[in-house]
């Protein structure tokens, strides 16, 4: 087993060639705090590579080694420790965003957001069950890409239905009206709905109040979609009433 002075002997040596293990390191921290280790080992280093006269200045080089690699030790301690921080602050600042964006109410009293947050296109059920009202071919390829989210061959095929065939079945108009929506052309929009809304005996009059309200909303008319909204409310619609409700708490 090698002895404590020619231990203490070499470590002194790798640490002045910067061949020092992270074990030795441990170890001759706790002995330069010892004034008669650094005596001893200078006398041991003197012996075997100076004169006696060279102890002071050995002795000198030791200690100022060992602080400088000690503030280089703590130096490191000190960034690990930031960087840690500061990768700490960067996953809690993503996992304060997403949990903002999934648990935050958008901005309700900002209309042209309320429709960007509400506005979804009506599904095609009526079609789907076959209980559309003169159902044609024609009809049928206009659903077709209606279902696809091909809005702009929808609102053309539509719109050819109505004209050429007079077709006046509220469903009919009132998906080309959520074509229009969904192809962010909301003014003509409101005008299919406007009409659709006034007739009391349509099967879907509380969702076409909804989709009026929201086309107001895109075209910033905050006004004339609480209106709509506050009349769902009076006469007790249950569609969509829970998020009624909450866009009527925020809305200008």
């Amino acid at each position: 087993m090698e002895k404590e002075p020619t231990k203490e002997k070499n470590i002194i040596h790798r640490f002045l060639t910067k061949k020092l293990s992270e074990a030795d390191f441990e170890i001759l921290d706790k002995k330069m705090q010892d004034e008669h280790f650094l005596e001893a080992v200078s006398d041991a280093l003197v012996k075997t590579y100076g004169k006696a006269e060279e102890r002071k200045v050995l002795k000198g080089a030791i200690q100022k080694t060992h602080q400088k690699m000690m503030v280089t030790k703590k130096k490191n301690a000190l960034i690990r420790t930031i960087l840690s921080i500061i990768v700490l602050v960067i996953i809690l600042g993503i996992a304060c965003f997403y949990y903002w964006q999934k648990n935050t109410v958008a901005p309700l009293n900002d209309s042209v957001v309320i429709y960007a947050t509400y506005f979804e296109p009506y599904p095609d059920l009526f079609n789907q069950l076959g209980t559309a009202e003169n159902h044609t071919s024609a009809i049928d390829a206009a659903f077709q890409s209606y279902n696809k989210e091909n809005y702009k061959v929808a609102i053309d095929a539509f719109r050819a239905v109505m004209n050429e065939t007079k077709n006046t079945d509220l469903t009919t108009h009132f998906y080309y009206s959520m074509a229009l929506l969904a192809n962010q052309q909301s003014e003509e929009a409101i005008a299919v709905l406007s009409t659709i809304v006034a007739e009391s005996s349509f099967q879907l009059k509380e969702e076409a109040h909804w989709y009026l309200g929201l086309a107001y909303c895109q075209t910033d008319q905050p006004k004339k979609a609480k209106e709509i909204f506050q009349k769902m409310m009076k006469e007790r619609f249950v569609f969509k009433r829970s998020a009624v409700k909450e866009i009527l708490e925020g809305i200008d």
